[in-house]
This record gives C-alpha cells, sequence and structure tokens, in this order.
C-alpha cells in the first residue's frame, strides 16, 4: 500500500512539472507572437509616415461674413498628415478615415452651404468647385476619444487645399511641398470666367514639372494624363466621369494641356524660362 502511495505521488509531481513547463512555453510563444505583432505594426505606421501628405494651416474665412469671427488658434500649430485612410496629427497617430470621392452637391446637407463654399472657393481661392470632390470622414466620429474629432469630422480636397468645417468656418490647410531644390514662386490671377495660379519653379524641366502636376494630383483627373510628355500634338477622348477629353499641343519649350470637362476646362500651360518652368494652371467655368 505505501509504494502504490509513493508511486502515485511520483506521477502526480512528475505531471505537474511537465505541465509547468509547457505553460511556461505556451506563454513564451504567445508573448513573442504578441512583440512580434507589436514589432509589425509599429513598422506599418513607420512605413505610413515616410509617405504621408503633409497639411498646415492656411487661412479661415466665415461662411457669413458679416456675422461669424473665426477663432483659429487651435488650428494655427495643427499639423496634419494623411496616408491612406490614416491620420496622423502633430506627428502622432490619431485615427482612420473612410475616403470617397462624390458630388459636390452630395457632399453638403443643403443647397445654400454648396452656394456659399462656391462663392468663398472662388472669392478667396480662386478655386472653381469641381463637380466631383474627394472627402475624407473620420471613422470615430462624436467619439470622446477621437483626437481628429476635436477638430473636424470631415474634410475635402481641391487643387492643394484641404477644407473643413468649425463653428461656421471654413477653415483651409495648404499642402507642404517637402521639395526644397525645387522651390515655387506662386501667385493667384484673375481670368475672365474662371481663375488660375501661375507659378514659377526654379531649378527644374518640364518633364519634372508635368510628372508632379499628376504625382501630387495638382488637378482634378490628372490621373488619366499620360506619365510622360507626348511628344507631338494629340488628343484624348475619355467621355468618363464628367471628363471628356484632353487635348495635347507640344512645342520646343512649351506644352499645353487642356482637360474638357461637361462642367468647365482646366488648362495647363508649362514654359521654359532658361532654367526654370513656368507654370499656369487655369479653371473655366461653363
Amino acid at each position: 500500500m505505501i509504494q502504490i502511495t509513493k508511486f502515485f505521488y511520483f506521477r502526480a509531481t512528475v505531471f505537474l512539472v511537465l505541465l509547468s513547463l509547457f505553460s511556461c512555453k505556451k506563454e513564451e510563444h504567445q508573448n513573442h507572437v504578441i512583440n512580434k505583432e507589436k514589432k509589425t505594426e509599429i513598422t506599418d505606421i513607420s512605413a505610413k509616415v515616410k509617405n504621408r501628405n503633409n497639411w498646415i494651416f492656411c487661412k479661415a474665412v466665415p461662411l457669413l461674413k458679416d456675422e461669424y469671427v473665426c477663432d483659429v488658434e487651435k488650428f494655427k500649430s495643427l499639423i496634419i498628415d494623411i496616408s491612406g485612410d490614416s491620420v496622423f496629427i502633430s506627428n502622432k497617430y490619431s485615427d482612420e478615415v473612410y475616403r470617397s470621392r462624390i458630388l459636390s452637391e452630395s457632399f453638403f446637407e443643403h443647397k445654400y452651404l454648396l452656394r456659399a463654399y462656391q462663392k468663398i472657393l472662388k472669392d478667396d481661392f480662386k478655386i472653381i468647385l469641381p463637380n466631383k470632390i474627394e472627402c475624407i470622414r473620420n471613422k470615430k466620429v462624436y467619439d470622446k476619444n477621437s483626437e481628429l474629432d476635436k477638430y473636424f469630422q470631415d474634410a475635402f480636397f481641391v487643387d492643394n487645399y484641404m477644407f473643413v468645417e468649425s463653428d461656421g468656418c471654413v477653415i483651409a490647410f495648404a499642402k507642404s511641398s517637402k521639395d526644397k531644390k525645387s522651390a515655387a514662386e506662386c501667385e493667384d490671377v484673375a481670368v475672365e470666367m474662371g481663375s488660375g495660379k501661375v507659378c514659377t519653379i526654379k531649378n527644374t524641366s518640364l518633364a519634372k514639372v508635368y510628372e508632379e502636376i499628376i504625382s501630387s494630383k495638382l488637378v482634378e483627373k490628372s490621373s488619366v494624363l499620360p506619365k510622360r510628355i507626348p511628344m507631338v500634338d494629340s488628343i484624348m477622348n475619355i467621355n468618363k466621369n464628367g471628363l471628356i477629353d484632353v487635348k495635347f499641343k507640344v512645342k520646343s519649350g512649351k506644352i499645353e494641356v487642356v482637360m474638357n470637362f461637361d462642367g468647365g476646362v482646366t488648362e495647363i500651360i508649362l514654359e521654359k524660362e532658361e532654367k526654370n518652368i513656368k507654370r499656369s494652371i487655369y479653371y473655366y467655368a461653363d
């Protein structure tokens, strides 16, 4: 009887030791998996940081100019970075957003808001609001833990501006340039039935400026443009999503691009001036 009891205790002791060893190994494996996931997450965020677009406060305009005074203190030092669906505020990851491209009239809840924005963009930014706009919406709208929700819930993009609304004011953020070698001097110009912007970009080439228009989406539907400047005059028939066609006129040291939309015309003129390039972009309403 004593021998059986000793044998029982021996087996029980061995079982407990093996169980303890297995638990330690399992915990070690779980920790390894968790650490690996954390490293992967950090790597993904770091990759996003390198490729994100940078937006800084530019200007504030009241929707009703006679009744509102815009409070912009919280926006002045704000830096917003966007990479894919991720938003970074002052260099720290903040929130995820929904991205979409919709009709301009669908973005605004009321027609009077659409008309107000059309006027503000034309008068204060020399921009014609296009038929379709790219926009984002915070996935954590009304969430107290959302850092982005402290500043805005929705935003839309036109040219090199991001527009949000806060307390009856249109807040504009401008895309900051990270290319110091090709510094640009720009001025807004008024044209009949439209608006424009003329920039002198230093120490660059026609090809680089043309490619930047596409990569930076400086004009609507820039993605349909050929990646390289055409060698001869040509026309691209599109007839899709509001874009009818694109016409190219090529000369020595100069290229003209005319994009015909259902609601207007976008004209791009690139001209070589010694080591610099003069880039003119005009928007005309029908």
